[in-house]
């Protein structure tokens, strides 16, 4: 028992030493006082007394300072400013105060999506040691003087003892700023307006802490009657206050609307002269709360305007058209020198497929149609707008943002918040946006639409898909009808949805393709008289088809020249593959031998039907040299990819002569393989040929004829020449019939048809016009390279 009371004393005692020895100990203890932490101010401007001020500063200072603590740490800064008379202010930048003027912040991890004077997570103790201030330079009037202003800071360490005051006074001026009023649609003062307007302020300053950025506006509307006085409120005009747009979002954008609840007041207006008017006042407060000077204009308030809508298809103007499609059957291999919109496009192994706009062209019953062929992945990237909002409706043009009336097409300076959209009678499908709630529109007469604002991400453009049309290939197939109504900030809607209306019909494979197709490229000349021409092709196919379509692409181009269509496709393709498809091959010939023809601007539409199976004969004569040249240039590859000439060598195709009368020796297709030879027609319809350069003697040959000198494709015919001789003294000197010996080696012999196989198609090319041959010893040959079509 004593050793274990022993034990006990001990302990006391040391315990006892050991708080003697803690409480003679200089650092902090249980009885060791904190130490109040210290701070100063440490810029060089500024001074500590108000009778210390000779000159005054421009109104914002950054303001630095600097805290110790001799037995700690300090743990934060807190800062707040006083007028002169030592009361707490508020000030720009710094407005959220506690009742002695502390200045508040959130705290860490708060939520700031609660504005700071309504948040409990709230603290007037920061990190940092500086601050820039926007110190007063205005009187109680707003106008600009030099104002004293008190800064004060202190600092608390990390055992919560605050350091004391550490104060400046500060004398600060600034200037007078000015103001600009319009709109947000542009300049209104003397215009006719709309019940809606988002005005929009802007405020000018010498001042290089101010600039442009106001602290908030003041303005005030006013009805006045045509000899100045005001109309009161009582009598239907404004309330008599300023108001302010201090804590909007956007303070130069003061909206009103009846959306808002503070739609303006229309003016009286009678046969459309107006019996008075509205103005508004308003002032810039920057941020040494320094007014400017009032500004004041006026306008006319109207009701009755309502919004137009364009989907960007290019009604009227195939240069207008912003609309595009990509799909397997529906694209372009090549980006065109007139296009300004950026494309869409995929890899595939035929290289990138770009998007490309629907064709044009009429149907059965003679209706315009706006048509492509569908697939699966098929895509429309639709796009649209308003009235006003490019030059002419025009997305290739300039863009104006006017807002114009549907019916008159003034402007009335409203901005337009959203848009009404339909798809075959329903509202359009949109995953991400379902057409319900805000999002749905339903009309006093049942109609739906989906809403859209123009903060969605479909605002003013959605791809429609498959999905679009749930899922189903049957309900892609056909024609639809996509519907647009434009919404103003009045909350007026377009009374007339523009209607985009459109045909997608389902790919031709393959093996479901038959029947011919005879494009017609020449016109009607004396050297391709139509008619002759056309009763020549279908008797040549007769044997293999006894019907067969037909396209003459003149009369095509006329059709679509008058419907100011010919710029879908940039002044090339007119020829739509829907048109194409559904044939197991087309003759293409323009055998007008000397004139230029199109068939390099169809690269696009032929080159679909050519991936999808289909099989092309091409009959020209000189100018395919031209042709060549053409695709080259563009880099259009179809005469390399399809008939075996490359477009990367400019000699791959040349021509014997470019007149009729200069070096007409080709009397001949020389057959190799298994046709038979073809005669040239004599006497030709064409009168160059067969009319006498002099009594008894004519041409009877043909001088413009292609040739092939670079190719990877088998040669079906030769050029079949004259003689050698000598052309007659007395024919004009510009003539030249008879081939020399040197001639004849050069010409005799040379390539002038090709056939072409690739995995998917047989083409031909023929470089002698055929409407020139002999038709009897044409259709043989015709019929056999059908038969032979895989």
């Amino acid at each position: 028992m004593l050793k274990k009371k022993s034990a006990i004393y001990l302990i006391i005692i040391t315990l006892m030493v050991l708080l003697v020895l803690t409480s003679c100990d200089a650092r902090k203890g249980t009885l060791n006082a904190n130490l109040q932490p210290y701070i100063t101010i440490t810029n060089y401007f500024g001074v500590e007394s108000d009778t210390l001020i000779t000159e005054s500063l421009l109104f914002q200072q950054t303001i630095q300072w600097s805290g110790t603590d001799e037995d700690g740490v300090v743990d934060g800064y807190a800062f707040r400013v006083l007028n002169e008379d030592g009361e707490a202010i508020a000030t720009p930048g710094h407005d959220v105060i506690t009742e002695d003027g502390w200045i508040k912040f959130y705290t860490p991890n708060a939520d700031t999506s609660i504005p700071l004077n309504q948040s409990a997570q709230t603290t007037i103790w920061v990190d940092q040691s500086y601050a820039t201030i926007n110190f007063p330079a205005a009187d109680a009037n707003g106008d600009s003087a030099n104002v004293v202003s008190l800064f004060d800071v202190k600092c608390i360490d990390d055992r919560g003892s605050e350091s004391d005051i550490a104060r400046k006074y500060f004398q600060a001026h600034s200037y007078t700023p000015w103001l600009y009023i319009d709109s947000s649609k542009g300049s209104i003062n003397g215009e006719t307006i709309s019940t809606a307007i988002i005005f929009q302020f802007t405020m000018k300053d010498n001042d290089p802490f101010v600039g442009e950025d106001a602290y908030y506006y003041e303005y005030k509307l006013e009805r006045k009657n045509l000899d100045g006085s005001i109309i009161t409120e009582i009598e239907g005009g404004y309330p008599d206050e300023w108001i302010s747009t201090y804590g909007l979002p956007d303070i130069t954008l003061p909206l009103h609307s009846a959306l808002n609840g503070n739609a303006l007041i229309p003016n009286i207006i009678v046969d459309d002269v107006p019996q008075d008017s509205t103005f508004v006042r308003a002032r810039a407060i920057d941020t040494a709360l320094i007014h400017s000077d009032e500004k004041e204009i006026s306008f006319i308030v109207k009701e009755g305007f309502y919004p137009g809508s364009v989907i960007y298809y290019g009604e009227g103007n195939s240069n207008a058209n912003g609309i595009y499609s990509l799909g397997t059957h529906h694209f372009a291999t090549y980006l065109d020198d007139g296009i300004s919109d950026i494309l869409p496009s995929v890899q595939t192994s035929d290289g990138a497929h770009h998007a490309t706009a629907f064709w044009y062209n009429q149907n059965e019953n003679d209706e315009a149609k706006y048509n492509a062929i569908g697939s699966n992945d098929f895509k429309t990237y639709m796009r649209w707008g308003y009235y006003g909002e490019f030059e002419d409706d025009n997305p290739q043009e300039r863009r104006e943002d006017n807002t114009l009336d549907e019916i008159s097409g003034q402007p009335y300076f409203c901005e337009i918040v959203g848009y009404d959209l339909r798809l075959d009678g329903e509202p359009y499908y949109y995953p991400p946006i379902p057409a319900e709630g805000i999002h749905l529109q339903v009309d006093d007469d049942g109609t739906e639409w989906l809403r859209v604002s123009v903060n969605d991400p479909i605002s003013q453009a959605t791809t429609v898909t498959l999905t679009s049309f749930g899922g189903s290939l049957d309900n892609l197939y056909g024609e639809h009808n996509f519907e647009v109504r434009s919404i103003d900030l009045q909350g007026a809607v377009d009374l007339t949805p523009h209607v985009f209306t459109y045909t997608i019909v389902p790919p031709i494979l393959k093996e479901e393709k038959s029947g011919i197709l005879i494009i017609d490229d020449e016109g009607d000349t004396g050297q391709a008289p139509g008619g002759l021409v056309d009763t020549l092709y279908t008797y040549i196919i007769s044997d293999y088809a006894t019907e067969h379509g037909s396209l003459n692409r003149g009369v095509l181009n006329e059709f679509i020249v008058s419907e100011v269509m010919d710029g879908l496709h940039y002044g090339k393709s007119i020829i739509s593959p829907s048109d194409l498809q559904q044939y197991k091959a087309i003759i293409y010939h323009s055998d007008n031998p000397t004139a230029e023809f199109n068939f390099w601007k169809e690269f696009e539409s032929l080159k679909i039907y050519l991936l999808q199976g289909g099989n092309l004969i091409l009959s020209g004569g000189g100018t395919l040299k031209i042709v060549h040249k053409k695709c080259a240039d563009n880099a259009f590859n179809i005469l390399d990819d399809y008939f075996g000439i490359p477009i990367n060598n400019e000699d791959a195709i040349d021509r014997v002569s470019t007149s009729y009368t200069d070096n007409a020796f080709f009397i001949k297709a020389v057959a190799l393989g298994n046709f038979n030879d073809i005669d040239l027609l004599l006497p030709s319809f064409n009168t160059s040929i067969t009319h006498p350069v002099v009594p008894g003697l004519s041409a009877n040959g043909l001088g413009p004829v292609a040739y092939f000198n670079n190719h990877n494709a088998e040669v079906i015919f030769s050029y079949g020449s004259k003689d050698v001789g000598e052309d007659p003294p007395s024919i004009p000197g510009s003539w030249h019939i008879v081939p020399t010996q040197e001639e004849y080696d050069l010409y005799n012999g040379l390539p002038i048809a090709l056939k072409y196989e690739t995995d998917n198609n047989s083409c031909y090319i023929f470089g002698f016009p055929l409407a020139y041959m002999d038709r009897e010893q044409l259709k043989p040959m015709m019929t056999q390279i059908l038969n032979d079509l895989p």
